[in-house]
């Protein structure tokens, strides 16, 4: 099962204060709705840091690990995928 999910909204505060929650996983669960959890892997915010987030999402449960592959703070968060898996319940 394959599902691709976008949306899109305009806030209007400066790209410093959007970054300050968006580019920290601790606030996660404040701006992504199914996220559950979300650990740091490692003690850095920059390019090789990793985040494992949990969540609910169409009655299943997803856990998935990203990396940080660029970061230009205020502007640029570049995340890849590493590992997925997801669970019917």
């Amino acid at each position: 099962m394959s599902i691709d999910v976008s949306a899109e909204l305009e806030m209007p505060f400066p790209p410093e204060r959007i970054a300050a929650v968006m580019f920290d996983p601790a606030n996660d669960t404040l701006w992504m709705k199914a996220v559950k959890q979300a650990e740091r892997l490692d003690d850095t915010s920059g390019a090789g840091a990793r985040v494992r987030r949990s969540a609910r999402f169409l009655g299943r449960a997803i856990s998935w690990v990203t990396e940080v592959v660029e970061h230009d703070p205020p502007r640029l968060l570049r995340l890849r995928s590493l590992a997925a898996r997801s669970s019917a319940s």
